[in-house]
């Protein structure tokens, strides 16, 4: 019976794990996560063919990947909420897309803001306030030549 159960929670930690990677939902992250901690709970091993590790006793990588990216997002947007600083909104798209997950809604919104006020004919003008977005974007660029830390 137990070898039925393993082989069972092997094959629906793979079909998480190739369903996340297609479809990159976060949804099925949350499903392998809540299935591995059952399975550990429940004093079973999950095998290294299920993305456990090699004594069997932790959570998958992947989904460990996902959930530290995850925090790492909300930390900048965070950040960037209570700064105001461009530099956080860089970070999490250098972090997004090194990752392989979506841009965030509001690192896109920080950019159509930046892109519309580049655009803009004040742009040209010589009384460019020092908080506006066209100088926030190339402090993002300067700040992008460092290491950006979380």
């Amino acid at each position: 019976m137990d070898d039925l159960k393993q082989k069972l929670v092997t094959a629906a930690l793979q079909r998480d794990k190739d369903l996340y990677l297609t479809t990159r939902n976060p949804r099925y992250v949350r499903h392998a996560y809540g299935l591995a901690r059952a399975t550990l709970a429940r004093g079973m091993r999950i095998p290294i063919s299920a993305g456990g590790s090699s004594t069997g006793r932790a959570i998958p990588g992947w989904v460990l990947r996902h959930i530290a990216v995850s925090h790492a997002l909300q930390q900048a947007r965070d950040r960037y909420q209570k700064t105001g600083h461009p530099r956080h909104v860089g970070c999490a798209y250098l972090l997004a897309r090194k990752a392989g997950v979506a841009i965030r809604a509001w690192v896109l919104d920080y950019f159509d803001t930046v892109a519309l006020a580049l655009t803009s004919p004040s742009m040209f003008t010589k009384t460019m306030a020092s908080s506006s977005p066209a100088r926030s974007l190339s402090m993002v660029f300067l700040a992008w030549r460092f290491e950006c830390r979380l």
